[in-house]
Order: structure tokens, then C-alpha cells, then sequence
């Protein structure tokens, strides 16, 4: 079995690939635990709920034109869903470097502006999903 370092992750946020601004990258697919343990049971038992969806990345903040700060923000204040996708590589969608689709997504909140005297500024993103579909996985 193979393992693997990230190196040249890709993400494309509404279009605009900021794979060169980002820095840590994570894709959280997940579901509700609800416990349907009844009377009588030695064990809980639990069923999975309504799923939830979440790519969060960090981004070193660039105020240029068609870069972060005018992707992120034109998004966050149009509270319209847009699409996120992440490989884990640059190079095209296969069978070993799946594609990750978040097709309705939403920022709720945005930080234009962090760090410290010296130090790069960033932002941390939160990608929330915005519709039924959740996170597809793509190799194709």
C-alpha cells in the first residue's frame, strides 16, 4: 500500500483556482450519530442522520484582483451557493487523484484581515454545505 504527502493539492473556490494562496487543505464528509437504542438492548445501538458537509482551508491573504480577498469576499456577501472542488494533486481527475465536489456550498463567515507584525496574514475558511448533495467524489 502506497502512502501519500501532501505537496500540490488543488482547490478551486467558485471558479478560481487558489491552490497557489492555499496552505492546509481538509475535506469533513460526515453524518448525525442518532442512538436508537431501545428497551431491553445490552448495547446503544446508532444509525447515521442527516449528513453534514465541510471544506475548510487556509489561505495567505492576497488583495489583488481576481485573487483571495476579491474571491472570498464577492462570495460571502452574495449568500448565493457556489462550488468548491479539491484534489489532492494539481493534475486531472482519475482513479488516483479523486476530484472532491462541494457543488453548493456557502462562506458564512469571513476574516479579511489576520497576523502579526513580521508574519504572513491569512485566513482561515470554513465551507459549508448549502445543499442536499453534500460532497461527491469524482474520478472522472
Amino acid at each position: 500500500m502506497s502512502k501519500f504527502i501532501l505537496k500540490n493539492a488543488f482547490i478551486e473556490v467558485n471558479g478560481v483556482n487558489l491552490s497557489d494562496h492555499c496552505s492546509q487543505v481538509e475535506i469533513d464528509d460526515g453524518a448525525d450519530e442518532v442512538d436508537v437504542t431501545s428497551m431491553g438492548a445490552a448495547n446503544k445501538e446508532t444509525l447515521l442522520g442527516i449528513g453534514d458537509a465541510q471544506i475548510t482551508a487556509t489561505f495567505f491573504q492576497d488583495f489583488a484582483e481576481g485573487s483571495v480577498d476579491g474571491t472570498l469576499h464577492s462570495i460571502y456577501k452574495s449568500n448565493t451557493p457556489f462550488a468548491v472542488k479539491v484534489r489532492p494533486d494539481s493534475g486531472a481527475v482519475g482513479k488516483t487523484n479523486p476530484e472532491y465536489v462541494m457543488s453548493e456550498s456557502i462562506l458564512p463567515s469571513y476574516k479579511a484581515l489576520s497576523g502579526s507584525v513580521g508574519a504572513a496574514s491569512t485566513t482561515d475558511v470554513a465551507f459549508k454545505n448549502a445543499g442536499s448533495k453534500g460532497i461527491e467524489r469524482k474520478t472522472a
